[in-house]
């Protein structure tokens, strides 16, 4: 019997322990979009833990601006996206791509662009495998898509863990 892609691609998230993860990285991905250009250029986000996004600040001040807007801000990621940010908190940590210990804004924020990391060839063999299956070019693209931000994500939190 078919059944939706859908239902076997969210099948297979929760099979891998991707489901959270991916909703994550779109919530980091998608910021810019959803806070448009001001906050954007201040504020970063770094990371979900939970369901708590945690956003580096260019500035005392900027955390502070946004703290008075957070209610505005969680509805505005909550009604893009299906997992739902409890809460947010802000750090300022200086000025957008510094280089410190623990990793600027921008340095995160490239992260998920793509092309940004380079897959070793087991890996790249691994994706391709995950997707063989699947008959649907675009729903194969968006699946393998997927799991180099898994990838990608993985790198960043190992390289976090080296710098702290």
């Amino acid at each position: 019997m078919p059944e939706k892609i859908k239902k076997v691609l969210f099948e297979t998230l929760e099979k891998l322990e991707l489901k959270n993860k991916v909703e994550d990285g779109l919530v980091l991905e998608h910021w810019d979009e959803i806070v448009g250009p001001s906050i954007s250029k201040n504020a970063q986000p770094q990371s979900i833990r939970g369901r708590v996004l945690f956003v580096a600040t260019s500035s005392a001040v900027w955390a502070q601006e946004l703290n008075f807007i957070k209610k505005e801000l969680l509805e505005k990621l909550n009604d893009n996206f299906k997992r739902k940010i409890k809460d947010v908190r802000f750090q300022p940590r200086g000025q957008k791509g510094s280089t410190s210990k623990n990793n600027g804004p921008s340095e995160r924020a490239d992260l998920f662009k793509k092309g940004n990391v380079k897959l070793k060839p087991e890996e790249s063999r691994k994706i391709e495998a995950l997707t063989a299956d699947i008959p649907d070019a675009k729903v194969k693209r968006k699946l393998a898509e997927i799991l180099v931000l898994d990838r990608k994500f993985k790198i960043w939190k190992s390289k976090q863990k080296l710098n702290s």
